[in-house]
């Protein structure tokens, strides 16, 4: 199967990484909220990167981040803001999430992003190939 994302926001917010989703050539997965998020999570083992907007209506991107770790999906989390606020920005670094992007963020800068973050398992799936092998 090819990669697989995850949007985690209202349907307005969610269209433009969609789309360049499906202009990389990645299935882009959608849910409302962090139950929806969590549904999706079980049923999809093959998410790699999830978007998770900083407020939901259930909770926020740290739950979002949680059911990923207790999981234990091989997915790294994204969060999405509304402000470039770099305290911010720390904190959710410094609690496990992989990068941040703010609005409006660039076509550019979120491809790298969702990029990046693939080339993460790309680089670890082959690791763990070539321990095995030895």
């Amino acid at each position: 199967m090819g990669s697989v994302a995850l949007v985690v926001m209202e349907p307005e917010r969610r269209r433009v990484l969609l789309k360049l989703l499906g202009d990389s050539n990645i299935v882009g997965l959608a849910a409302d909220d962090c139950e929806n998020a969590r549904r999706m999570l079980h049923t999809h083992p093959h998410i790699r990167v999830v978007f998770a907007d900083h407020a939901l209506p259930d909770g926020d991107w740290s739950a979002v981040l949680n059911e990923v770790i207790q999981s234990n999906l091989d997915a790294v989390v994204v969060v999405c803001l509304r402000s470039a606020d770099p305290d911010l920005w720390s904190d959710i670094l410094a609690r496990g999430a992989y990068s941040v992007l703010a609005e409006p963020y660039s076509e550019e800068s979120a491809k790298l992003t969702i990029w990046a973050a693939l080339g993460i398992h790309q680089t670890s799936r082959k690791a763990a190939s070539i321990g095995a092998e030895e």
